[in-house]
């Protein structure tokens, strides 16, 4: 705890929790393996009713450095625990055989590079803070990373706030209740070759197998909410990104994308495979003057394909309200 260590080639494993836990500390570790670091609170206990822990290494707060070390048979390999002043670097690990996801990303902004996942029930990054979802409230730059991002529950910003996305991001969404609330502002540039993607957990062509379930499953329509821009946001920019198979869940318009009284632009994107519609206005105005009393949105070089009505199958690239 507070307090600066450097630990390699070494092992730690069979401890009951965590691993190694890191308080506010930058601590250096090089070349360590950890291994089979279980719950405090095992299922073999028939009077534990809730599980604790099961991380090979937490770190809450502190910019330690974690490189080329291997996280294997703990629940998570990682857990980065939601201080918002954690930046931990994490490099040239890999990630096998854990039970639930390679990195549990709670808070903090962490710096990713060159880590890789095979064989956990979750290969990439699951991004939650409990069962509410994810919030931030604070210009953000995510960070980036070559693990794809598993966005459970509502990933929402607040308003005023700027939140920058970098190409070649990947944003993979767990089940038709999680999606992007943004009641700021969204930066979100690709470039034609490394474009921003949204899209399923049962996608395989951006990052491969996240779910591990080799053939097993396939993305469709519906499979996550959307990205709903709400009258709050501003000035939000899309460029080169992928919105696929979203539209489900229970609450408001199916559209893989929902833009109200907001004003985005949206250009060299492809939206497709979603449920219902594409995209869905409601009291914004495409394609008119700037003296409207709404937001302007503007759309340019959009391709829209295979959005389609839950039942009808009938195609709606787009939708006004």
């Amino acid at each position: 705890k507070e307090s600066v260590v450097e630990i390699k080639n070494s092992i730690i494993e069979n401890n009951q929790y965590r691993g190694l836990y890191l308080i506010n500390s930058s601590s250096a570790v090089n070349s360590v393996q950890f291994a089979d670091n279980p719950v405090c609170c095992p299922k073999s206990n028939p009077t534990c009713h809730n599980q604790y822990g099961g991380y090979g290494l937490e770190v809450d707060g502190g910019s330690p450095t974690v490189e080329n070390s291997t996280f294997k048979d703990s629940v998570y390999g990682i857990y980065i625990y939601k201080n918002k002043d954690a930046k931990p670097i994490i490099k040239n690990n890999d990630f096998t055989e854990n039970e639930k996801s390679a990195i549990w990303l709670a808070g903090g902004l962490p710096q990713f590079d060159n880590n890789q996942a095979e064989d956990n029930a979750l290969n990439g990054i699951f991004v939650s803070q409990g069962a509410g979802g994810y919030a931030v409230a604070k210009d953000t730059i995510w960070p980036t990373a070559n693990l794809p991002y598993i966005i459970n529950g509502i990933f929402d910003i607040a308003p005023k706030f700027v939140f920058t996305l970098n190409p070649g991001t990947i944003f993979k969404f767990s089940n038709n209740n999680s999606g992007i609330k943004m009641e700021g502002t969204l930066r979100a540039s690709g470039t034609e070759d490394n474009k921003i993607v949204f899209t399923s957990l049962l996608d395989d062509e951006y990052a491969g197998d996240t779910n591990n379930d080799e053939s097993g499953s396939s993305p469709s329509a519906g499979d996550w909410n959307k990205i709903y821009f709400t009258s709050t946001s501003a000035g939000s920019e899309l460029d080169n990104i992928i919105i696929k198979y979203g539209g489900g869940g229970s609450f408001g318009p199916m559209a893989g994308l929902e833009i109200e009284e907001s004003e985005v632009d949206l250009e060299n994107s492809i939206i497709e495979n979603n449920r219902y519609r594409g995209l869905y206005f409601t009291s914004s105005i495409l394609n008119t003057d700037s003296l409207s009393k709404y937001p302007l949105t503007a759309i340019n070089n959009v391709q829209f394909s295979n959005n389609k009505r839950l039942l009808s199958g009938n195609e709606q690239g787009f939708n006004l309200w």
